[in-house]
């Protein structure tokens, strides 16, 4: 997990370099709102990054995949919250706060209204999992981001009436990234609410063929972190919306990699 507080970044060239140069990990308890995260003990690691799967999620995920011939992928279809805690209890970890998969896509391409529906299913779903197993699990909401005026009205919800600890983006809609001029209203009011954001890849509608023999995630879900995180940081966003806390997963895609190049491009 790449954690970036964008208070860091400025739009001039210094603060560029303050940027790329500045990849680490906080804690996510000094991130995390909530009180059921922030009162773990150090010893009781926080997992940010835990995927859930409502049935009706399940359902659309295998559909999608069975018209397109793709194999199924594990640990989905026969997840449960329940299985979700035997893991957690594993692996001593007290809290997970939950977060939607992004491949292949959270709306398997039904179309603006399909995302909205889905969106609130999920919302809900993971609201239900923090009540039915208290301590146990934190919220990461998604966002349709289809339809602007609607996902502002979403954010207002999770927050004023779930009270989501934070949100959940992917890194692109439609081949459209995150530091799109499309995503400034939805970012203001994340900012304006001093919002922690988890965002997770997916495979690119653009970039699927480009997996040379491999599954197309295993090459293409990082490279997507690295489009969107360049996304934020040319558009400007990152500079503006000082008061969001990035959570960006997979150590960052390969921004680690690329930093210095993109630097050595751009940073002086």
């Amino acid at each position: 997990m790449l954690s970036h507080h964008c208070r860091d970044c400025d739009a001039d060239n210094v603060s560029r370099r303050q940027f790329l140069t500045a990849i680490g990990a906080a804690g996510a308890a000094t991130i995390l709102p909530g009180a059921a995260v922030r009162s773990q003990p150090a010893s009781q690691p926080v997992d940010t990054h835990h995927h859930f799967y409502p049935p009706s999620y399940q359902q659309a995920w295998k559909e999608w995949e069975a018209a397109r011939k793709i194999p199924a992928f594990p640990g989905v279809f026969d997840w449960t919250p329940a299985r979700s805690v035997e893991l957690m209890d594993k692996n001593g970890i007290r809290t997970a706060v939950v977060s939607l998969a992004s491949t292949p896509g959270l709306w398997f391409d039904a179309g603006a209204e399909a995302a909205g529906k889905t969106a609130r299913i999920c919302q809900e779903f993971a609201a239900e999992m923090r009540r039915d197993y208290p301590g146990r699990f934190g919220v990461f909401a998604p966002l349709s981001m289809m339809n602007i005026d609607l996902t502002l009205k979403e954010i207002e919800y999770v927050f004023d009436v779930l009270k989501a600890d934070g949100i959940n983006l992917q890194t692109n809609y439609g081949d459209k990234w995150l530091g799109d001029p499309l995503y400034k209203p939805v970012l203001d009011e994340l900012n304006r609410r001093k919002a922690v954001v988890f965002v997770h890849p997916l495979v690119a509608a653009c970039c699927g063929r480009l997996a040379v023999g491999t599954f197309p995630a295993v090459i293409e879900v990082p490279h997507d972190t690295t489009r969107t995180v360049t996304s934020l940081l040319f558009s400007g966003s990152f500079a503006r919306c000082r008061d969001i806390k990035w959570l960006f997963s997979h150590a960052g895609g390969t921004i680690p990699m690329m930093a210095g190049r993109i630097d050595a491009f751009y940073g002086h």
